[in-house]
This record gives structure tokens, C-alpha cells and sequence, in this order.
């Protein structure tokens, strides 16, 4: 054997040990089958009817239903798992995981082992799926999990091409380097289970050249683009702009000017002058002394707003005919003496 074929012999030894502790104990399920209180539930049940207690017997029958569901739930799971540990009774050999990691060796860009973390590290091609470059993958395996219920598999993306709407979305079924098996979860996991691990790798590769709207994290459609603070339409680089105070991102349609100082603004940093009507950013709005009411610099006459200008205006420009109407009713009627207080 060449030093390569050494390390993948050393690999295939240790993963065929953790096989063969998986074949020493197989525990039961921990999870108890609810049989008493079924048993209970039907003892009450019959007596209830021998004894023609209506409403005792409408009272458990529902719950007697219920504990009889729950009793089918939990035998079918428990005989699922039985079932998946007889098909590992047969450890794989160490011969055939041995060639089993020829094959990936031979079949991939890149197998590397990590014996003292116990990990196969295998590198994938470039995936591209409707067009969307999204790079190659690593797939980081703790073969010190295969043969039980879940394989702790990574999947990490070695040129991260991530939709500007969820930078830890690598792949429309990964997330967090952890792939969506979807469909192919039960194939991929009796591949786990029977040590077949040419075959698992191929799996996870097929899983990850394959796109499934209905499943995505993120749809191909919306890869590119970053999503607007406003609205949160994503849009490319070219159609969107920062606003000049809070730093959003914020697409040409919602971006608004200060009318003040000119500057691009988002919806959350907009004020409208309650003058002229027109958008300024919060720096460029002033409160009324007088009514409080935020206005522009040009609808401000030293700090009051033209409203309360004009109001004041029109108070203390009174027409002569309505100040002569206040003066004669203010004054005494002829023949009546004024009272005196």
C-alpha cells in the first residue's frame, strides 16, 4: 500500500470499530408503551356500559380514543427503530468500507481524513442550479455517529455565494450547514445505517444538484438582490441606495429627498413638513413655538410656522366697522345711568 491508501485503511479501521460498538448493545426503546392506561381507560369504559352510565361512558370514550391513538403512535415508532437496527445487525465489513473510500477518494476533487476529530471531509464540484452559481460544498461527516439515528453531517459552502436576503443560506436546502434531506432522507439514512458510505456521499451530492421550489429556505428567484427596509422587494446593487441617516437599504422607489438638504432618506427617517407638505429628514424640521406643529426652515418665521403668522395677523388687523360695533355695545345706552360698582 502507498501512504494514501494507508490513511484510507486506517479510516476504514476506525469507522468499522464504531459499527461493531453499535452491534454490541442495542437498548430498547426508553419511551414506555401507554398500556396501562388503555387498560385502565377500557375497564372503566365496560363497566360504565354494563352498568348504563351514559354520562360516564360519553366522558370516556373520547379519552379512551385518545389513549388508544396514543398507543398506535408510539408502538409504530418504536417498531420503525427496531426495524432500522435489524437491518444493521450486519456490521459492513471492513474490506467494503475500505473501497468505499477508494471510490469517493477516486470520484470527488477532494477526501480528506481527520482521524483525531474522526471525520471525512469530502469536497464536492461546483454546484450550479438554474443558472445560480453557488459554488462547491465540503461535506464534513462524524463517522463516529454513522449506525445510529442521525449522522452529524455538514454541509459547508467553500465559496459561500449567499442570497442578500439570509447570509446563512448557502444552498436553497441548507441552512446553517445543515442540509434539508427532504425526499431523499430515508434513502440517505439506510445508507448511514448499512455503512454503504459511496453510496451516502453520492446521495448527499444528488440532494445538493437538485432544487426544490416547494422546500427552498430561499427560491432561486430571489437569490440575487438585496431585499429593500421599506417595501422588502430585493433589488440588484444598481436600483437601491443608503439612506443618508440610518444607513437602510432602501430601493429607488421608496428613497425619498430632503427637501432641505438633499439627502437620500428611507420611510422610518422622513418627516413631512406640516406646512408646504414637502419630505425632510428629522434635521431639517422644526417645531412651532406657537402650535408645536414641525415645519421647514422656509415655513418658519422666527420659529413660528406662517399658520400661527397669519392667525396672529388677522387678530391684530381688525376691520374699523367691527371695532366701532364692539365700541358702541361696550358703551352706555342713552337715558340709562351707568351703575357703578
Amino acid at each position: 500500500m502507498n501512504p494514501r491508501q494507508k490513511m484510507l485503511w486506517r479510516a476504514a479501521s476506525a469507522i468499522a470499530e464504531t459499527y461493531a460498538r453499535r452491534q454490541d448493545v442495542l437498548p430498547l426503546p426508553a419511551e414506555p408503551l401507554p398500556l396501562d392506561a388503555v387498560a385502565r381507560l377500557t375497564r372503566m369504559m365496560r363497566h360504565a356500559c354494563r352498568h348504563h352510565y351514559r354520562a360516564a361512558s360519553r366522558r370516556l370514550r373520547p379519552r379512551l380514543e385518545r389513549a388508544l391513538r396514543d398507543l398506535a403512535v408510539t408502538a409504530t415508532s418504536q417498531a420503525e427503530r427496531l426495524c432500522r437496527e435489524r437491518r444493521v445487525c450486519q456490521a459492513p465489513t471492513l474490506g467494503g468500507l475500505y473501497r468505499d473510500l477508494l471510490a469517493i477518494d477516486e470520484e470527488f476533487p477532494q477526501l480528506e481524513i481527520n482521524l483525531p476529530q474522526r471525520r471525512l471531509l469530502v469536497a464536492t464540484g461546483p454546484i450550479t442550479l438554474e443558472g445560480v452559481a453557488l459554488g462547491p460544498f465540503l461535506l464534513s461527516l462524524d463517522w463516529s455517529t454513522l449506525g445510529g439515528d442521525q449522522p452529524q453531517l455538514l454541509v459547508i459552502a467553500m465559496e459561500p455565494h449567499a442570497p442578500g436576503s439570509n447570509a446563512s443560506v448557502t444552498h436553497p436546502h441548507v441552512v446553517e450547514d445543515r442540509l434539508c434531506e427532504g425526499e431523499g432522507g430515508p434513502v440517505l439514512q439506510a445508507a448511514a445505517l448499512e455503512g454503504r458510505l459511496y453510496d451516502y456521499v453520492l446521495i448527499v451530492r444528488q440532494i445538493l444538484q437538485t432544487y426544490n421550489a416547494s422546500s427552498a429556505y430561499v427560491d432561486l428567484d430571489r437569490w440575487h438582490g438585496t431585499p429593500c427596509s421599506d417595501c422588502g422587494v430585493l433589488v440588484d446593487d444598481e436600483d437601491r441606495s443608503l439612506c443618508g441617516r440610518c444607513d437602510a437599504e432602501v430601493c429607488d422607489g421608496c428613497s425619498g429627498a430632503c427637501e432641505g438638504c438633499g439627502e437620500g432618506l428611507c420611510h422610518g427617517c422622513r418627516g413631512e413638513c406640516s406646512g408646504c407638505g414637502e419630505p425632510h429628514c428629522r434635521a431639517c424640521l422644526e417645531s412651532c413655538s406657537d402650535c408645536e406643529r414641525t415645519c421647514c426652515y422656509q415655513c418658519l418665521t422666527d420659529g413660528v410656522c406662517d399658520a400661527c403668522t397669519a392667525e396672529k395677523e388677522s387678530e391684530d388687523e381688525a376691520p374699523p366697522a367691527a371695532a366701532a360695533a364692539v365700541a358702541a355695545a361696550d358703551a352706555p345706552r342713552v337715558g340709562q345711568a351707568q351703575v357703578l360698582a
